[in-house]
């Protein structure tokens, strides 16, 4: 009787120890990149990081947020240096290192071009008639993914000659204003980030119809498990389900999103990103 005193003694000073301790940190990787992930002030905001915070918090976790570019956040999750990075699709080469959430948003991806060009273009209807046209150059972000649909094209060989690769969304814009490219691949949502410049971005104007594929937290094989994802999906689950509390985050952030001033016509809403 008395060693199982003794026992018990120990146990519960543990178990009351243990209980005491925070939510499990995961430390989150994220890239500036308005209106998903940015400092207001000392505060760091946006769609995505709202969205994560809320997931993570509810599924008993604490999340760190690290900033770094996104190739370096892609880096990362494979090394197990991070936990996890947001806003990401999913692909066979990402699957060797990392797993999957179950999709938290929907990204938007068009093909913008420049509007007076409209005339000239117009006849494209699909993505394969870009495929081996010397005079229609495609600007793309380094290291982004734009989904299933722009996946194939541009992994194609014969429109590698056609790339012309940016780190910067600016950069790609200037360059399609300017005619020195003829066609850009991006979420329009994020041009918002442009407004301080003198830029004309009411000439911009997509092609063809914008395309919407689900996205989701990337999680690094190294540092996670399947027990952990379950308990974000399972938080994921419980946001959408309440629409109203999912649609209030969402408008916070896509109100000031509004594609008409892009004439983009009665495309879905812009609260969408990829990478």
């Amino acid at each position: 009787m008395f060693r199982l005193l003794l026992l018990l003694s120990l146990l519960l000073p543990l178990q009351a120890h243990e209980s005491a301790q925070p939510h499990p940190l995961l430390r989150v990787g994220w890239t500036n990149w308005y209106p998903y992930a940015y400092r207001s002030g000392e505060s760091l905001t946006g769609l995505d990081v709202e969205l994560t915070r809320l997931i993570l918090e509810e599924a008993g976790f604490t999340p760190q947020f690290i900033e770094m570019p996104w190739a370096r956040v892609l880096r990362e999750v494979e090394f197990g240096s991070i936990d996890l990075g947001m806003s990401a699709n999913q692909t066979e080469q990402r699957a060797r290192y990392a797993r999957f959430s179950l999709p938290y948003r929907s990204e938007l991806t068009v093909l913008m071009i420049h509007r007076p060009q409209l005339p000239q273009w117009r006849h494209l209807k699909r993505l394969d008639d870009l495929i081996g046209r010397d005079d229609f150059l495609i600007g793309v972000l380094k290291g982004f993914d734009y989904g299933e649909t722009f996946r194939p094209l541009l992994s194609d060989p014969r429109v590698q000659s056609q790339l012309q690769v940016r780190m910067r969304l600016e950069q790609l814009v200037r360059l399609l204003l300017s005619d020195r490219i003829q066609g850009a691949i991006m979420d329009p949502g994020t041009l918002i980030r442009l407004r301080h410049t003198a830029l004309p971005l009411d000439e911009l104007y997509p092609l063809m119809t914008p395309q919407i594929t689900p996205v989701h937290l990337i999680m690094s094989l190294k540092k996670t498990d399947e027990i952990q994802k379950a308990r974000i999906d399972a938080s994921i689950r419980a946001l959408l389900a309440d629409k109203p509390r999912y649609q209030a985050i969402l408008k916070r952030f896509g109100a000031d999103l509004p594609l008409h001033a892009m004439s983009i016509g009665d495309a879905p809403p812009a609260h969408a990103a990829n990478r």
